[in-house]
């Protein structure tokens, strides 16, 4: 198999609208997705001592960061509002050139705007999964 650069991994964000089509986060320099699993304790006396676990409830966070390129901040300005609101927005996570993906609705736990003075204006932004995202 072949490798494929970083550049691949895009966050897509949903416009809402019926039917929604979702455009990319424009700017995008870093994205990463995290799974993770809370783990649930099912040690007894008859595990000898050591710890047993089942996989509990899952979580994924998506986290992108990059250059806020104006006026083309359709995106950025899409999850500026479903922040504001406080409303989940519609994403999906591109992961190689074939196409694979994570698409669901995320909750914005937190949206960054700034810049330096000798610097461009940037962002970063983190979403937590609000159910469970489809893999295709």
């Amino acid at each position: 198999m072949a490798k494929e650069s970083g550049v691949k991994v895009i966050l897509k964000v949903g416009d809402g609208a019926d039917p929604e089509a979702f455009n990319d986060l424009s700017g995008q320099k870093d994205t990463r997705m995290s799974g993770a699993a809370n783990a649930v304790d099912v040690s007894d006396k008859t595990t000898g001592g050591w710890g047993s676990t089942l996989p509990g409830t899952r979580n994924m966070t998506v986290t992108s960061s990059g250059f806020a390129v104006w006026p083309d901040t359709n995106g950025l300005q899409i999850l500026r509002a479903h922040w504001e609101a406080g409303t989940n927005v519609n994403c999906e996570l591109i992961l190689n050139d074939s196409g694979n993906k994570y698409a669901g609705a995320f909750s914005i736990t937190q949206l960054d705007i700034g810049g330096a003075n000798d610097g461009a204006t940037e962002y970063s932004v983190t979403l937590q999964n609000a159910g469970q995202p489809t893999y295709s």
